[in-house]
């Protein structure tokens, strides 16, 4: 419920700042999490994103500031984003079907696009999904999976990456430090799961606008550490495997359909999975090689 009460905040953010700038660090610091977590939450409760519910959100506002109020069509695009009055016409028109300087003095009944609150509710899903055991995860299996994961202490190195820059360069940075040297500490570590690298992405904390990133390897639980390295100690849950070349969306909807939800409150990270048999070439030389998502998740009879 927590995590509801968050989201509602975020909205309220959101329908306060329609006619301003949306700040989406502000977004992060209310969820205590980056704002790819609400856009994959909406997404999977209701099939848009929350760039594509603020943008519907703000052209209704528009719909009232057209037929309310005096201001130029060129100053209200400005108010709400739009670089230009040209852009913000084809926008309108596209959700309307007129343009808006036929909505200012036209009759024409506009449908509303209505604010959203959530509110906690459990779908039951029939049918059981096999559930294996993460060392099973194979290489070349295109279904999606669900898999339960053992505590387990993830080992290996960490870097901090910027929030919303639209660029891996962070990221990039920390492949380019996973070397030989670094290579052959992993080599020694026991696996839990043998074979595979995660990209982990997790440690948003409030008020932060970076992230870590940690290139590692799935050890068991109270694993030594080698000098050098860091970890993660992650909780025993269920995991969702995307097939290779998933977004992250894609496996999100699929695993919910099956019955398992994501519970970014108590496991809030997600992870790039790399099994060796499917890379041609190693991950180090070009981290934008096509790779599998791993999702943490709960099955919902058991929240």
């Amino acid at each position: 419920m927590e995590w509801i009460n968050k989201v509602n905040q975020a909205i309220n953010y959101v329908e306060k700042n329609l006619n301003d700038e949306i700040e989406y660090n502000e977004i992060d610091k209310i969820i205590l999490s980056p704002t790819d977590v609400l856009q994959r939450f909406f997404v999977l409760n209701t099939g848009i994103t929350l760039t594509e519910y603020i943008r519907r959100r703000k052209l209704n506002e528009a719909v009232k500031l057209l037929r309310n109020s005096n201001e130029k069509i060129i100053d209200i695009a400005v108010k709400l984003g739009y670089g230009s009055s040209d852009s913000f016409s084809l926008a309108f028109k596209k959700m309307y079907g007129i343009s808006p300087s036929e909505a200012r003095v036209s009759n024409i009944a506009l449908k509303p696009f209505p604010r959203i609150v959530f509110s906690l509710s459990i779908t039951y899903v029939e049918g059981e999904t096999t559930v294996k055991n993460i060392n099973e995860i194979k290489p070349f299996v295109k279904e999606q999976e669900i898999f339960l994961m053992p505590e387990v202490r993830i080992i290996g190195i960490e870097g901090r990456c910027k929030l919303h820059t639209g660029s891996n360069a962070d990221v990039m940075e920390v492949w380019q430090r996973f070397d030989e040297t670094v290579t052959a500490k992993l080599d020694n570590l026991p696996r839990a799961m043998p074979n595979a690298l995660l990209g982990w992405t997790g440690d948003c904390p409030e008020g932060s606008d970076t992230y870590s990133y940690v290139i590692s390897v799935i050890c068991p639980a109270g694993t030594p550490v080698p000098e050098g390295l860091v970890y993660r100690d992650l909780p025993a849950s269920y995991v969702a495997k995307g097939r290779y070349g998933d977004g992250l969306n894609d496996v999100i909807n699929t695993f919910a359909s099956k019955g398992f939800l994501t519970c970014y409150i108590d496991l809030p990270w997600n992870a790039e999975l790399y099994l060796d048999d499917e890379e041609s070439n190693p991950p180090i030389k070009d981290c934008h090689q096509p790779f599998r998502w791993l999702v943490p998740c709960v099955k919902v009879d058991e929240v």
